[in-house]
């Protein structure tokens, strides 16, 4: 399994696809009915991520009814989460906010902030990819605060990032200055520097337009 994960990590989804499914295939020889259920977990989301819709959601909702039947909450709750995304990458964006925001729900009655700070930039993430640009904004702000308030530190920067290009969508250049020299902070705590530069670039662009 781990050299699965290591492969997919490194770019090679279909490497990583193999060795998980033969990892799966192990497990369920063996009778290891948790590792074979974390392993297809590991199948669905990659289907999600890499746009294979059908069977991604196939695979997502045979392992929901086994949570389910189970009486597994916490990972029914995680596979749910997962159809949203699936519904968010492929358009179905209305069902997308639905799942979201019985998630957040479910999360805040269980004191995982984590989760909900996340889920925010998911939901900002649909209206963003609508160009509803406004409720984005409000979700994208809500997530970077209560990221900082846990400590997730990774949404948090995508949050304002996705902050930043919404406020410059919308003509609020100023606050998107503020917002992106906020971003550039984290992007050097994280040691992102791809990113650090990408960012100098918008942060320089809106300054000599200010007239900085």
């Amino acid at each position: 399994m781990t050299l699965g994960v290591l492969r997919i990590q490194k770019g090679d989804n279909q490497g990583g696809e193999d060795k998980i499914s033969e990892a799966v295939g192990l497990f369920q020889t063996a009778g290891d009915r948790e590792g074979a259920f974390s392993g297809r977990m590991r199948l669905a989301r990659l289907a999600i991520g890499t746009g294979r819709f059908e069977s991604g959601e196939r695979l997502n909702e045979e392992l929901m009814e086994e949570a389910r039947r189970a009486g597994d909450r916490a990972t029914e709750l995680q596979l749910l989460k997962n159809r949203g995304m699936l519904c968010m990458y492929a358009r179905r964006s209305e069902e997308a906010l639905e799942i979201f925001e019985r998630t957040i729900e479910a999360h805040s009655g269980t004191g995982d902030l984590w989760s909900v700070s996340h889920t925010l930039g998911c939901m900002g993430n649909v209206h963003f990819d609508r160009e509803d640009y406004r409720p984005a904004v409000d979700l994208y702000e809500r997530s970077a605060r209560l990221c900082r308030k846990v400590g997730n530190v990774y949404s948090e920067y995508y949050s304002l990032y996705n902050l930043a290009l919404c406020l410059v969508r919308t003509g609020q250049e100023d606050a998107a200055l503020a917002r992106y020299r906020e971003v550039l902070s984290l992007a050097l705590r994280l040691d992102d520097r791809d990113g650090a530069k990408e960012i100098g670039g918008y942060i320089t662009e809106l300054e000599e337009k200010a007239g900085i």
